[in-house]
């Protein structure tokens, strides 16, 4: 209908982009059962740091130099959406993990300096970041 009324069509192609890859560190993955309740970020109201069950934001505090990526009852592959905002492209989660998790991480403000995503410290969850290989360091075919 929308091709007769308006004459839209719509295809679908692939192409080769630079993603990251979140991966199992070496030591292991360090994540947290959900607690069931919405989280926060210390040193702020709970009505403005609050991440309700199931989001992943970024919140920051009355700290100007630190932010957090705060993630409630949430899967792996929600994390990495929030991840691949920060990286500002795609975050693939290549950890094998099923099932759902709290997350905390602190990250660096991103209004006071820029830290590329390969350096942000994912160690506190036991997870790091990559790029992927294949055509091209950093790069895969998606669609």
């Amino acid at each position: 209908m929308l091709e007769e009324r308006f004459g839209l069509r719509a295809h679908i192609e692939s192409k080769v982009v630079k993603v990251w890859l979140l991966e199992q560190a070496p030591s292991g993955a360090k994540l947290s059962k959900p607690s069931g309740k919405p989280l926060s970020v210390q040193g702020m109201p709970s009505f403005l740091a609050e991440v309700k069950l199931g989001e992943a934001k970024r919140k920051g505090n009355a700290d100007p130099d630190k932010e957090w990526l705060v993630m409630s009852k949430g899967t792996l592959r929600t994390f990495c959406a929030l991840l691949s905002k920060e990286a500002q492209r795609p975050v693939l989660d290549r950890t094998g993990l099923d099932g759902e998790y709290d997350v905390y991480v602190e990250v660096a403000n991103a209004y006071r300096r820029y830290i590329p995503p390969p350096m942000m410290t994912l160690r506190s969850v036991g997870g790091r970041l990559r790029p992927s290989a294949g055509a091209g360091a950093g790069s895969q075919k998606l669609g």
